[in-house]
């Protein structure tokens, strides 16, 4: 983020506007809807306050440096360069922050395009850079939203005190909140009546409570693990249960290739831990991770256990679930897309297709405690492989799928980072696939496809399958 979108208090605090023109009217035109005391600053006065007259303290004659004192904000609306930016000049000599009409540069802070459903706002910022798209994505999101969100937001801040008392944890709070605005209720919340509205409220804080009751009377914790896949690293890829799992979380711990466009989609205030590991460093071994999943459920959190591609393809995901279970805290999985589909469908490479795979066979590069993974039969005719881990094993899959049979001029596809912005692609031949890596410098994670659909690539060059030392030469 380039600017912090932050909510600024007004009461009893005065916001000057320096100007009469078109820009400044819009302006005043906002700030009439807050409690901030409003002053003027115009050389001809504004003859036409209309509604306003009585609301606002109008001073007929040039700014001055000493109109900001006491006041909290200003905006600068002259339409004059020079003017405007004697007035952004002064207020910062004098630590006021202002935000000049039109002015990106001048402005200290940035008025969003806001969805005004008292008490509750929405503000869509494009830094200054394109208003008018700001003020479209205002249209339609109050199109969607309807004028009751602000009554439902009024009756939940006057239930928080009650709750308080029958779920003293916050943990118990937040899921009862999420519960609350999920629906679980049934019918429409905006179309009850204040009263009801807060017949229902209790009557859910109740039901919370008695689970909560029933559960420590029978040894439940309460807390509960989500093994979730993150995707290839396109935070777009996301499945809506992932992000609303995210959205939920009390703790997400997460793997090294998880990416931080992903992590953005969860909860600021959740716990992140990260417990990735990478070959040849110093990581969390897995009996640690499926003991931290079992000791935070076990203190009442909702868990997220936060995996790259899918957690039950390569993920180490059955493990974890064996643990869980044996230890008897709750579990479930959200499936993911795992990078074998997503790096090819980004290359426009069909894993399978009626002319040239019938099959296809997702395949790990490497085994639990470095052993090597036996390439006899995976490769035939008509068939795909999709390996996963395969970069520093590069030549044993070379070596060990031409043994067994397989063409040394079989197509292959090196994706490194696929979907991410800084993807690679690198395509050539079986026998070269080590060259390939070596040449090109290629670091986990990358996936490589092999088999003649890898011809079929969006960028497949067309000497991607003569001999490499033509094209080491040249590098």
């Amino acid at each position: 983020m380039r600017t912090l979108p932050i909510n600024v208090r007004l009461d009893g605090r005065t916001v000057l506007v320096v100007g009469d023109g078109e820009a400044a009217h819009a302006k005043l035109r906002l700030l009439a809807k807050t409690p901030a005391r409003l002053r003027v600053v115009a050389p001809d006065g504004w003859a036409g306050l209309g509604d306003w007259r009585g609301r606002v303290e109008v001073t007929a004659r040039a700014f001055e440096p000493a109109d900001l004192a006491g006041v909290a904000l200003v905006y600068a609306a002259t339409e004059d360069a020079a003017t405007d930016s004697a007035v952004a000049a002064a207020a910062r000599a004098a630590g006021v922050p202002v935000n000049v009409v039109d002015r990106p540069a001048l402005c200290d802070f940035i008025t969003p395009a806001i969805v005004d459903r008292d008490p509750l706002s929405i503000a869509i910022c494009t830094n200054g850079g394109a208003p008018v798209l700001g003020r479209r994505l205002r249209a339609r999101i109050e199109a969607w939203l309807p004028q009751g969100f602000g009554r439902l937001v009024d009756n939940a801040a006057g239930f928080r005190d009650r709750l308080k008392a029958v779920l003293p944890e916050v943990a118990d709070r937040r899921r009862f909140w999420d519960r609350f605005f999920d629906g679980a209720a049934g019918d429409d919340l905006l179309a009850l009546s204040d009263d009801a509205l807060g017949a229902r409220l209790e009557r859910l804080a109740q039901t919370a409570a008695a689970e909560r009751d029933q559960g420590k009377a029978a040894g439940e914790a309460g807390g509960e693990v989500l093994l979730v896949g993150a995707g290839p690293g396109d935070p777009e890829l996301l499945t809506l249960k992932a992000h609303r799992a995210l959205q939920q979380a009390d703790v997400i711990i997460y793997d090294r290739l998880v990416s931080e466009d992903v992590l953005d989609y969860a909860r600021r205030d959740a716990r992140f831990v990260h417990v990735g590991k990478r070959a040849g460093h110093p990581s969390w071994g897995q009996a640690a991770i499926n003991d931290l999943l079992i000791r935070e459920a076990r203190a009442g959190n909702r868990v997220v256990r936060l995996k790259s591609g899918d957690p039950f393809v390569f993920g180490r995901a059955g493990e974890e679930v064996e643990d869980l279970t044996a230890a008897g805290v709750a579990v479930s999985v959200v499936p993911g897309v795992t990078a074998a589909a997503g790096c090819a469908a980004h290359s426009l490479i069909p894993l399978t297709h009626r002319d040239h795979a019938s099959a296809v066979t997702l395949v790990t590069g490497q085994l639990k405690g470095g052993g090597a993974q036996s390439w006899r039969g995976l490769y035939g005719p008509g068939r795909t492989l999709a390996v996963y881990m395969g970069v520093t094993t590069a030549r044993d899959i070379a070596q060990g799928l031409i043994a067994d049979g397989a063409p040394a001029a079989l197509p292959v596809a090196i994706i490194e980072r696929g979907t991410q912005a800084g993807e690679r692609r690198v395509y050539g031949r079986l026998v070269d696939l080590p060259d390939l890596v070596a040449v090109h410098a290629i670091e986990s994670p990358a996936m490589l496809v092999i088999g003649e659909v890898a011809r079929l690539a969006r960028d497949w060059p067309a000497e991607a399958l003569a001999p490499l030392f033509a094209e080491a030469s040249n590098t």
